[in-house]
């Protein structure tokens, strides 16, 4: 049996926008959290807002990334790795993040902190985030050359340690 968590059709009219569900990044168990993506019209810039599946709401407060070729993972069920505009010179060539940086609940996006800048050459930085039963994995994915080499980078510890692997 379905049911409905959330009505993007109801959301756009409410909101007074022509919304498109692009996707949802969510945390998992113990956590009922995701970020929805959602652009305007199908462009591909998007917004991000967290939701609580429980709730079947956008939490009041919670982590909203405003407009532009975002990327967003979770870290852990407080902190989020963002690739936004971050200002001048933020963006790839291609228009898309190449700074990656954590943001802990509770503090503006202004005050996250780098974790990793790609160049301006790349096409983007990605970052990505596996869970088992019991750990999490926080990789970036730094596409270069528009994405005929790529780089993988784990998070260890706040920092990004690259992996040895084939670029291709």
């Amino acid at each position: 049996a379905w049911e409905t968590v959330l009505d993007v059709d109801a959301l756009s009219e409410a909101e007074g926008e022509n919304w498109v569900y692009e996707g949802a990044r969510c945390y998992g168990a113990p956590s009922d959290r995701c970020m929805v993506e959602l652009s305007r019209g199908g462009t591909d810039s998007s917004v991000f807002r967290e939701f609580s599946l429980k709730n079947k709401a956008f939490v009041e407060g919670g982590f909203v990334v405003p407009e532009a070729k975002s990327n967003v993972s979770w870290l852990d069920q407080d902190t989020l790795l963002v690739g936004t505009d971050w200002g001048e010179g933020a963006l790839t060539q291609a228009g898309y993040a190449r700074d990656i940086r954590a943001w802990h609940r509770g503090e503006p996006l202004s005050a996250a902190t780098s974790v990793f800048e790609g160049d301006v050459e790349d096409t983007q930085v990605s970052p990505v985030l596996y869970r088992t039963d019991t750990e999490n994995f926080a990789f970036l994915i730094r596409a270069r050359q528009d994405w005929n080499r790529t780089d993988l980078y784990r998070i260890e510890g706040g920092n990004a340690v690259r992996m040895d692997v084939p670029e291709k």
